[in-house]
C-alpha cells in the first residue's frame, strides 16, 4: 500500500511541472539584477519567448521543456540569451558558454529586453 501511495505521489509531481521547465542559467555574475528580473517574471518571459520563436522562424523547434538558457547582461534592460536543447551541468552552465556551430533549430541566441518583455533578434543555428 505505502508503495502504491509513493508512486501515486511522485506521478502526481510529475503532472504538475510547470510549463517553464528549461533551466535559466545567469553567466555573468558582475550583474546580479538580472537574476532578480528572469526568475521573478520566468513563465512569462518563456511564453513571450514562445511566442517570438514561433511566429519568427518558419523551421520547428524540439519540444519547448528540452531547452536550457543561459544569458549575459548586455545594459540595464537588454539580455543576451542562448537557448540550446541540450542538458547541461549548472556549474558548467554559470563558467561557460555551450556555443555550437551548426544543430539547426537546437541552438538559438536572442535578445531580451526586459522594459517592454519582447525579444528581438533571434539568430537559429544552421545545419550542418
Amino acid at each position: 500500500m505505502y508503495r502504491k501511495k509513493s508512486i501515486a505521489v511522485m506521478l502526481f509531481l510529475l503532472i504538475i511541472k510547470p510549463v517553464y521547465a528549461g533551466n535559466w542559467f545567469p553567466f555573468n555574475k558582475a550583474y546580479q539584477p538580472i537574476d532578480d528580473v528572469i526568475q521573478t517574471d520566468l513563465p512569462k518571459i518563456e511564453d513571450t519567448l514562445w511566442l517570438f520563436l514561433t511566429s519568427n522562424y518558419k523551421g520547428s523547434f524540439q519540444s519547448r521543456e528540452s531547452y536550457t538558457y543561459q544569458y549575459i547582461v548586455l545594459d540595464e534592460n537588454k539580455y543576451h540569451v542562448y537557448g540550446h536543447c541540450d542538458l547541461i551541468d549548472a556549474e558548467v552552465a554559470r563558467k561557460q558558454f555551450q556555443l555550437v556551430d551548426d544543430g539547426g533549430s537546437c541552438y538559438f541566441d536572442i535578445k531580451y529586453d526586459s522594459s517592454s518583455n519582447s525579444f528581438f533578434e533571434l539568430w537559429v543555428n544552421g545545419e550542418a
